[in-house]
C-alpha cells in the first residue's frame, strides 16, 4: 500500500478493521478477493511466473487509495483493461481477482461509514 494514505481511504480503514499493518494490506485484500478456487494455486503459480498477478496487484494498490465507491468503480475499469489482465487462465479459469468480490468490500466499507456503523468483516 502507498505510504502517507490518510485515514479516510478504504486501503487504511481496511488495515485498522482488519487489525493488519498497512504493508500486509496488498497481499490481506488479494487473498479476500481472489476467486476462491484460485487460491490453493496462487503461491504456487506467483513462485513460477511473479509477473502473472501483476495487474491483480496493480488494481489492489489503487483500490487502497480510494475514497468513495466512485473511485473504486474506476479502478475496477481500468482492471478490465490492465496489458497483464488477459489470458486463458485468467478468463477461463479465473485465476484472478473478482471484481464483484472487491465491490462488495467497497459497499460494506463505504456503506458503515455514512451511517457510522463498522463494515462487517469477510
Amino acid at each position: 500500500m502507498k505510504q502517507g494514505l490518510s485515514s479516510d481511504t478504504f486501503g487504511h480503514r481496511y488495515c485498522e478493521l482488519h487489525g493488519i499493518t498497512t504493508d500486509r494490506f496488498a497481499s490481506h485484500f488479494f487473498a479476500r478477493c481472489l476467486h476462491p478456487h484460485a487460491r490453493p494455486i496462487a503461491p504456487l503459480i506467483k513462485l513460477f511466473n511473479r509477473q502473472f498477478f501483476a495487474s491483480d496487484f496493480d488494481t489492489v494498490a489503487d483500490i487502497a487509495g480510494c475514497r468513495s465507491l466512485q473511485e473504486m468503480h474506476a479502478a475496477i475499469a481500468e482492471y478490465r483493461y490492465h496489458p497483464y489482465n488477459r489470458g486463458w487462465a485468467r478468463d477461463w479459469l479465473r485465476i484472478r481477482i473478482s471484481s464483484r468480490r472487491i465491490m462488495r468490500h467497497g459497499r460494506q466499507f463505504f456503506r458503515s461509514r455514512s451511517s457510522g456503523l463498522a463494515p462487517v468483516s469477510g
